[in-house]
């Protein structure tokens, strides 16, 4: 069966009634009661799992959703939920939809209700593209949380890994819509569900009642709204729920931890603060420890940092995540969702990544054909268009990326830390420790010995050095060395009117602050060489030099790498070279970051260790893990594009709420993956690379 990914979403032919109801012309079904559908879906959808006494005691209530539609329902339980929650409480409403509407059908759809402009208004403004897959909005700087599944219920749903406290089940009619009602997703919403979980529906169809009761729900009926006789509603009973078949029982999920707790998080880049304010939002008090002296003077701390997506032309895993991590970056750094408030986005938007051979304009041409991103975000531009656009002359055709951009990770970290209550500078961490307590850290601050307070869960979020704190780590970690050249702005070359990706990129000219001045330059980058972390002393004090040393050759090689392809830029006349910045970039072999908890190997090694022998899957135990050790790392050169996402998926792991990538997704960037595969091969070839 093709995933939703592979497909291409349609939204829905409406007509509608007396001017003002939509109706589903595929489905013969209107999406509300025409006569006061704010009504019903407060009797049907709130009141059926208890109104304010299902959240008065929960610091987050989880809500799942049949058919988001018009998203009626979210924005009716977001404003009871706003008017009777305490502050420090949260709400997250995860919901499905096949057929996703236009924001212009929403307004149109919602404007009957005044009481609900305000809400509606706030989801307007960051309703996703209409692409497949899974897509995280924040509101009200975190307390709401909104998780839609663009794609069926049937395809989505066993995707998702958390816990929801209640369910509506909506969407059209069972006799309208019988591919969704069905005993497959009964079960799935018995998978999700917390024990007692409550649920309601507007249908009291004997079908649907007779399924949810076979996937372990206490079903009753109510008295219907308006001229609808019945409608039910139920509470989950986790001790008749049958046992699932978990196909890969290693990485499940681990104990949620709970909200109030204090987090460690070690390395003080953009990772590390990112997930500091996603997990701030839940209600967590996180500290950060950097090595360095100030933020951002080792890890992200370049001037400008690229934003644009890396596709693959085969529907992999990788390309899959790198889209959805540069739709939800565009989101976040616009201030539509996330920590953010405001724009950041440097001047001049736009990417334009230009095809450095005729095979790769063939490939560009196939990302357009399987839409691996919306048409709006990616298109398909002739050299001729591309000049037009950048406003120089280019000779390649290329992928335009109008939304694409950057930002200053240098600026943005050093603003995050000056804003952190917790945020310790120079503090050098050298030893975690594992306690009954919690966790500890030991190391040097301000080159004096330390000890840390008590934690309950540590991050590693420390980039390359990652795997030198925990001894018991499997992971191919490796760094790689990046240097960027800064470029004064010349009169010709402002006039480039967007960033440039070729075998390398140079950026627009944008006015940094730098020593003290504000100087318009280009960023151009950038190289990509292997670094030894911890190089043997007896190597030539020339092949160890410090990786923050700039190299004349990574200058040239830059500059010669963007006259190759931009010529009419006369960098070699015009531009004249301001400095540069090297860093240290944390790879993996597979090309994807590693997020979530650390395992425990020697369970692993004794558990798992006959997985070569194809066992079925439900004759393992479940995978154990180090109680609250984390790790986000492995971001590569992406690190600016990804960890917003990241960061939300790995505060959504230690919570236990619905996760903001799906179920293959997080396996591909999960921890333990490179232990698993290891496993599975014969004893004597698991030490072959």
């Amino acid at each position: 069966m093709a995933s939703a990914q592979d497909k291409k979403l349609q939204s829905p032919t409406l007509k509608w009634k007396d001017g003002i109801t939509p109706e589903s012309i595929e489905f013969g079904d209107i999406y509300f009661n025409p006569t006061d559908g704010l009504a019903e879906s407060r009797y049907v959808f709130i009141e059926g799992i208890g109104e304010s006494k299902i959240w008065e005691n929960a610091p987050c209530l989880v809500v799942g959703e049949t058919g988001f539609g018009t998203g009626l329902n979210f924005l009716n339980l977001w404003k009871e939920w706003n008017a009777s929650s305490n502050p420090d409480q949260r709400l997250h409403f995860l919901s499905v939809e096949a057929f996703p509407l236009k924001t212009e059908d929403i307004r149109k759809a919602l404007s009957a209700w005044p009481e609900l402009s305000e809400y509606m208004e706030k989801l307007c403004i960051s309703y996703p593209e209409i692409h497949p897959g899974l897509h995280r909005i924040s509101f009200d700087e975190g307390r709401v949380t909104l998780t839609l599944l663009f794609g069926s219920a049937a395809e989505m749903f066993p995707q998702i890994q958390g816990y929801v406290d209640a369910w509506f089940l909506d969407g059209f009619a069972p006799s309208q819509n019988k591919s969704m009602w069905t005993e497959d997703l009964y079960n799935e919403i018995a998978r999700l569900s917390k024990p007692d979980a409550k649920l309601a529906t507007f249908t009291a169809a004997g079908h649907v009642r007779r399924g949810l009761e076979a996937a372990g729900f206490k079903m009753s009926k109510r008295p219907g709204f308006g001229k609808k006789r019945e409608c039910l509603s139920g509470t989950f009973n986790s001790e008749i729920l049958k046992n699932s078949s978990n196909k890969t029982p290693w990485y499940a999920p681990t104990q949620p931890l709970s909200t109030g707790k204090k987090v460690a998080l070690i390395g003080g880049g953009i990772a590390a603060f990112m997930t500091s304010h996603a997990l701030n939002a839940r209600g967590f008090e996180t500290h950060i420890y950097e090595a360095a002296p100030e933020a951002a003077s080792v890890g992200s701390g370049n001037l400008i940092g690229l934003v644009q997506p890396r596709l693959t032309a085969a529907d992999s895993l990788d390309g899959k995540f790198n889209a959805s991590a540069f739709l939800h970056a565009v989101r976040h750094y616009s201030g539509i969702t996330g920590s953010l408030k405001q724009n950041v986005w440097l001047p001049k938007r736009g990417v334009l990544q230009l095809a450095r051979t005729e095979d790769e304009s063939f490939r560009f041409q196939s990302l357009i054909d399987a839409a691996r991103l919306p048409a709006n975000i990616m298109q398909f531009v002739s050299a001729a268009k591309a000049s037009e656009i950048a406003k120089t002359t280019i000779e390649q055709d290329a992928l335009y990326f109008p939304y694409a951009g950057c930002v200053s990770p240098r600026d943005w970290v050093i603003s995050a830390a000056q804003n952190h209550k917790n945020f310790h500078s120079n503090h050098l961490i050298q030893r975690i420790e594992k306690l009954e307590t919690g966790w500890r850290l030991h190391g040097l601050a301000d080159n004096k010995k330390f000890t840390s307070e008590d934690y309950a869960a540590i991050i590693l979020a420390n980039g390359p050095y990652a795997d030198q704190l925990w001894t018991d780590w499997d992971v191919p970690l490796h760094a790689k060395r990046g240097q960027v050249v800064h470029y004064k702005a010349t009169e010709k070359s402002r006039k480039l009117n967007c960033s440039i990706a070729f075998e390398g990129y140079i950026s627009p000219a944008a006015n940094i602050t730098t020593n003290q001045q504000d100087i318009p330059l280009h960023v151009a980058g950038a190289s990509y060489a292997n670094f030894d972390k911890n190089p043997p002393v007896e190597k030539n004090a020339d092949e160890v030099a410090d990786w923050r040393h700039l190299r004349e050759q990574d200058r040239l090689d830059i500059k010669e790498n963007v006259s190759k392809f931009l010529p009419h830029l006369d960098l070699e006349e015009e531009l004249n070279t301001f400095s540069g910045r090297a860093g240290l970039r944390a790879t993996v072999p597979d090309h994807l970051a590693i997020v979530g908890p650390l395992p425990d190997y020697e369970f692993f090694e004794e558990a798992y260790g006959d997985l070569h022998h194809g066992k079925p899957s439900h004759r393992y135990p479940e995978g154990q893990y180090h109680e609250g050790l984390y790790c986000l790392t492995g971001l590569g050169s992406r690190g600016v594009q990804t960890s917003p996402l990241l960061a939300e998926v790995l505060a959504d792991l230690m919570t236990g709420e619905p996760c903001a990538l799906p179920k293959d997704q997080l396996i591909a960037l999960h921890p333990a993956r490179f232990q698993i595969r290891k496993l599975k091969r014969p004893p004597h070839l698991r030490d072959e690379n």
